[in-house]
């Protein structure tokens, strides 16, 4: 292609399972990492190999090699091209999906996946319970929420399975991925979420990138669940189901409210709930202000929050999904990168000691086993 090429430290990594660049000056594009994985698995399996040959400002060669076998006799090639001619045929004559109908029983979930065929997937696994809205990328899933979605608009969003517009059809759940064009998922959960009219909406966070710092990131806005590609269907079909529970027992838990037997949607509160995110952003705080202090462990952040480790335990876990350890190494070994991507330090032993760690070696395996990258590789590119 004559693109803008690939660096030379993510070669080595191309062809890894959900393997996505970091590099800083590399907009976010959306995929999952799966593709070239793929290529790399179908090229082994027919006895291939694939290569690539990359110059950056220049573009990317990839070279597929397969080797070439006789075939035995005639009728085996004759067999080969009619099966040949059937897969065209058959791959010409599919059609596209004919949108369903809404059905007012159901609730109603709006999908937001950059990747066509990957929407075509999710919209195969929901469409027996529910009515299905995709949307290309969060600011086209904004304008179906407010009702400003213009169908001719093709750069923005998919056409949904139906019009929701001026309907009676309100949105019940969002299953959004994280990397898109335009607006990305931490974008729109970021809009969804400090919004009065759409903070109620559950959010599930549907991804490849399985990074708990990716995970903290996105509970620390309040998603309400989160998702790794590939996805089991049984699973997403249950957290969707639990979440909608979650959300109609919250809405039947307030009596004073008058509901009509129609307004099935009431605005509830967020999922996370407000001391809950009081609690967390304070805890972050206070460790992030703290983190060169070698006191600073388990013990000691339960004496500071008024607790035991247990119960220390127990609400990191039910608010982040790590333990306390994993939980400060995550931040430690987060604020060490931004430390050496900003040049901050020249030497790795005053950043290891800036967040807490008094061994440069530990520091420096641990950073490794992160990241992938030793902390000399920052400072010296």
């Amino acid at each position: 292609d004559t693109g803008s090429g690939i660096h030379p430290d993510d070669l080595p990594h191309l062809f890894d399972r959900y393997f996505q660049t970091t590099r800083p000056d590399k907009p976010a594009e959306g995929g999952t990492g799966i593709g070239l994985s793929l290529c790399h698995e179908y090229a082994k399996l027919f006895g291939g190999k694939i290569e690539v040959e990359s110059e950056l400002g220049k573009g990317s060669v990839f070279r597929v090699t397969f080797p070439v076998r006789a075939a035995e006799g005639i009728a085996q090639a004759e067999t080969h091209q009619v099966t040949e001619v059937m897969a065209v045929a058959t791959i010409s004559a599919k059609s596209e999906p004919v949108p369903s109908s809404p059905d007012a029983a159901k609730p109603t979930i709006l999908v937001v996946e950059d990747n066509p065929e990957l929407q075509d997937y999710i919209r195969l696994v929901l469409e027996e319970k529910y009515n299905v809205v995709t949307a290309g990328n969060g600011q086209a899933a904004l304008e179906i929420l407010n009702g400003e979605s213009k169908m001719e608009n093709e750069e923005l969003t998919q056409t949904p399975s139906f019009s929701i517009l001026n309907s009676q059809f309100s949105i019940n759940l969002i299953l959004s991925d994280l990397m898109m064009p335009v607006m990305d998922g931490y974008q729109l959960l970021e809009k969804l979420k400090s919004n009065d009219a759409t903070r109620h909406l559950p959010v599930i966070m549907l991804t490849a990138r399985a990074e708990a710092r990716d995970r903290l990131k996105a509970l620390r806005i309040g998603v309400d669940d989160y998702l790794t590609k590939p996805f089991d269907e049984e699973e997403l079909l249950v957290r969707i189901e639990n979440l909608l529970a979650n959300t109609k027992n919250r809405q039947l838990a307030k009596p004073d409210e008058d509901l009509s037997a129609n307004d099935e949607v009431a605005v509830v509160g967020p999922f996370v709930s407000e001391p809950d995110r009081v609690w967390l952003e304070s805890f972050e705080a206070y460790v992030q202000k703290n983190l060169a202090n070698d006191a600073l462990n388990i013990p000691f952040l339960a004496f500071e929050f008024a607790m035991s480790e247990s119960t220390l335990l127990r609400q990191l876990k039910r608010l982040t999904g790590l333990s306390p350890v994993q939980y400060l190494q995550e931040i430690r070994l987060d604020q060490a990168r931004r430390l050496l991507e900003n040049r901050s330090y020249n030497s790795i032993a005053k950043v290891a000691d800036k967040v807490g760690y008094s061994d440069a070696r530990s520091f420096s395996r641990s950073f490794k086993q992160r990241f992938g990258k030793l902390p000399s590789d920052f400072l010296s590119a």
